[in-house]
């Protein structure tokens, strides 16, 4: 009797062993699931319905270096009306058809750093802008950022686009900005 209740004893054990190591690996599949659920980089995917547009936000130091050029540099006289923008590179917008992969480029790239160059510089009666040397697929198709709107003349930033010529700059401006997701309000 005494030899029964050992080997049931060892069938227990490794029937309990299986159980135990089955557990394991279904707590183990569960918490890596979780853990690929959690609040990452793959998962904070914004749905191209609830966003308006995507820019490169420019840091401090950029912004600073534009608005100096644009200041220095303003077209237009003292007495107009003019609004400094200064801080961003559109990629991607809602209103515009994406035949460039700009909001797929936004997606991969969201929250990432670049580092980009000014090179030349163009102004209309509406806006003064420069033109930004980079391989990012802009929905607007020139790269380039709005230095000043000119109100008086009713201008609006987006009128930077139109803007038809361009120059060189004496000295080109290096940028560095993040990919942002601006969400519809």
């Amino acid at each position: 009797m005494t030899r029964k209740f050992q080997l049931y004893s060892c069938n227990f054990n490794s029937d309990m062993k299986r159980t135990i190591s089955l557990l394991a690996i279904l707590c183990f599949t569960i918490c890596s699931f979780l853990v690929s659920c959690s609040d990452d980089d793959t998962n904070d995917t914004p749905v191209i319905e609830a966003c308006e547009y995507t820019t490169i936000e420019f840091d401090e130091a950029s912004i600073a270096m534009l608005k100096e050029y644009a200041q220095a540099h303003n077209p237009w006289n003292a007495s107009d009306s003019i609004t400094y923008s200064c801080d961003h590179m559109t990629v991607y917008h809602w209103k515009e058809v994406d035949n460039v992969g700009s909001w797929d480029w936004s997606v991969k790239h969201n929250g990432k750093t670049f580092e980009m160059t000014a090179t030349t510089v163009g102004f209309s009666d509406h806006c003064f802008a420069m033109e930004i040397a980079t391989d990012i697929p802009v929905i607007t198709g020139v790269p380039h950022t709005t230095l000043i709107v000119n109100n008086t003349n009713g201008g609006q930033a987006w009128e930077s686009r139109l803007i038809e010529n361009w120059k060189p700059l004496e000295k080109e401006i290096k940028l560095r900005g993040v990919v942002t997701f601006h969400m519809k309000k």
